[in-house]
């Protein structure tokens, strides 16, 4: 009789510690549901960030392909040159021009960052135009080839050839001039994040006219592989809404365009071909009016940047 009094207690003790293990805290759940949103949102931050990675690395893949068969088309049309063979002396240092431009642009192409879309794009037009250059001296072989033929046999028609030959290298001399030209344009550096401030005494930003101490120029030179390295002055040129310009001396002048014009500021920097971010700053000792102020970036006789600043 004790015994089975002694099991019905073990029994009901059982079920009151199974009655306790099935409720759970309503702590539990709560953070159950902050761990499933922040796996969430780590998730989609991860697939976000791993479909801007793909984008950015088929860029990077197409622009290096780019490149490289820009590469290899130079040096093919550089081979095409090497192979044309002519006894004319002119035609001769002319292709010769052409393969040593076509050497120096090689060099560039491989010196070019994969990121610099444009300036890829640049060197396909000017490859595109070297072999319009090229077919023109095969069709001027050519036509001397027959010319050294026909001689043989009729001296008038030798004549006639010669003057077609002639025409021929003019519209190429002009066409090389174009491509020089080109060059040049291409050679000029540029800026970019160029933006003007007006700075009080403690260099803190200030947008009313009464309180500027000096007008602070700052710009990225951008990375140009065709430009020539080295010292390069850059002047800024401010000026006031009723246009004219803030100049320290009537003799801080540069030429522009054949002619001389006033500068605001000025500084010498060492450009090596990459970019390179500086900042120029105009002293002020006058009063200045409200309103909108222009600023123009020079350089090397060339305009590389405007922008403009609002005084109140």
């Amino acid at each position: 009789m004790g015994n089975n009094n002694s099991n019905t207690d073990y029994i009901d003790n059982i079920k009151e510690i199974d009655s306790g293990s099935n409720t759970v805290n309503p702590v539990f759940y709560i953070i159950l549901a902050v761990l499933f949103v922040l796996l969430s949102i780590i998730a989609w931050m991860y697939f976000d960030q791993r479909k801007k990675t793909d984008q950015i690395i088929a860029q990077m893949t197409q622009t290096t392909k780019e490149k490289e068969n820009l590469t290899r088309e130079l040096d093919d049309l550089l081979y095409e040159y090497e192979t044309l063979q002519t006894d004319n002396d002119s035609l001769n240092y002319q292709m010769q021009i052409e393969q040593d431009k076509i050497k120096q642009m090689l060099v560039e192409v491989k010196r070019v960052k994969a990121t610099n879309v444009a300036l890829i794009v640049q060197y396909k037009k000017e490859l595109a135009t070297l072999r319009k250059i090229m077919r023109g001296y095969i069709v001027q072989i050519d036509s001397l080839n027959t010319l050294n033929i026909q001689l043989m046999d009729e001296n008038v028609k030798v004549k006639q050839q010669y003057t077609k030959v002639q025409l021929d290298y003019e519209s190429l001399s002009e066409k090389t001039d174009d491509l020089s030209s080109k060059v040049e344009i291409a050679s000029v550096i540029q800026t970019e994040n160029l933006e003007a401030i007006a700075i009080n005494a403690r260099s803190k930003e200030v947008t009313k006219a009464k309180k500027v101490d000096k007008i602070k120029v700052c710009m990225t030179m951008d990375e140009n592989p065709i430009a020539k390295p080295g010292l390069k002055d850059i002047y800024v040129r401010i000026s006031r809404p009723d246009e004219l310009v803030l100049a320290s001396s009537a003799d801080d002048l540069f030429l522009f365009e054949g002619e001389k014009i006033v500068f605001s500021a000025k500084r010498q920097v060492e450009y090596q071909n990459v970019d390179i971010d500086l900042c120029i700053y105009w002293p002020n000792h006058q009063e200045l009016p409200e309103g909108t102020y222009l600023v123009d970036v020079y350089t090397e006789g060339n305009l590389i940047g405007s922008t403009s600043l609002v005084l109140k």
